[in-house]
């Protein structure tokens, strides 16, 4: 298997949780004040603790170095984390910002940290810091399938939303039916948050990437152009900004899953506890 690194990005400032628990009526969840998402208890252990698992839970030779890129109102608590996880220090990248309005975007991040860290030269496993995948996730299946697929550029993961309003939520993929690898489809097209109106294509697509060299490369070209465009944070706020560039620049492939525990408010970190509790690991 081909070795790889992974990057965690972190440097959201979870406005909307820290919203609904300052006005929930109860003060059970005010504990959680002052915690980035990336860092919630869940089943008494931190969100990105359970990724270390997984990724334990999948020998590679090399292991693979892991990274992550948080903010200054965060970065002293993501460091310590990192620290105690036995992460270097030095893994940590901070991206100086210090509230939501002033926030670079994932796809800055992104390639901040590429650049910082100097992650051009081996794949890149880009994972959002407030989502976790469900327990039937299989990463040593997905990495292999990334490594067999030696046509792709990158391979991302897709599951079909439970209700039609869901599209609203994330971002939306088009797969092809005839351009196929073994299992996985090549992805055609790709939509931030469409209406259902919109569009009739229904698997949504999480912030889980595999991107080899080639595609890793792109992440420059893609903020370059951007900025030559004239474009905003609207264009780099959201990591699927540049897997809807991507699918138009290389060839991107999508591997199913079940679903994801998907944090964005107090109501979707209250659903994500329940699964964890009904679902221990073994």
């Amino acid at each position: 298997m081909a070795a790889c690194n992974v990057l965690f990005l972190a440097a959201g400032y979870g406005t909307r949780l820290e919203h609904d628990i300052r006005t929930h009526p109860s003060p059970a969840y005010a504990h959680l004040l002052g915690l980035p998402k990336a860092l919630l208890p869940l089943a008494a252990r931190p969100l990105l603790t359970h990724w270390l698992a997984v990724l334990a839970s999948c020998p590679r030779t090399p292991p693979p170095r892991v990274f992550v890129v948080t903010n200054a109102r965060f970065g002293d608590q993501l460091a310590q984390w990192a620290l105690a996880a036995g992460i270097p220090p030095a893994h940590v990248l901070n991206n100086r910002t210090t509230d939501a309005a002033g926030r670079r975007g994932a796809v800055r991040d992104l390639g901040d940290a590429i650049a910082h860290f100097a992650l051009a030269a081996q794949p890149l496993l880009v994972v959002a810091g407030d989502t976790l995948f469900l327990r039937d996730f299989d990463l040593q299946a997905f990495l292999a399938c990334a490594d067999a697929a030696v046509d792709a550029d990158a391979l991302v993961t897709g599951y079909t939303v439970a209700r039609d309003a869901d599209t609203l939520k994330s971002g939306i993929m088009c797969l092809s039916n005839t351009d196929t690898v073994g299992a996985v489809h090549r992805v055609t097209a790709f939509m931030e948050k469409p209406s259902p109106d919109e569009t009739d294509a229904r698997t949504a697509c999480p912030c889980f990437y595999y991107l080899k060299p080639a595609a890793v490369a792109l992440v420059r070209e893609f903020l370059d152009e951007t900025d030559r465009n004239g474009g905003g944070l609207a264009d780099v706020d959201a990591a699927g900004k540049f897997i809807a560039w991507l699918v138009g620049q290389a060839r991107v492939y999508a591997y199913a899953i079940s679903g994801r525990l998907d944090i964005g408010g107090l109501d979707t970190y209250i659903q994500a506890e329940a699964y964890m509790a009904q679902h221990p690991r073994v």
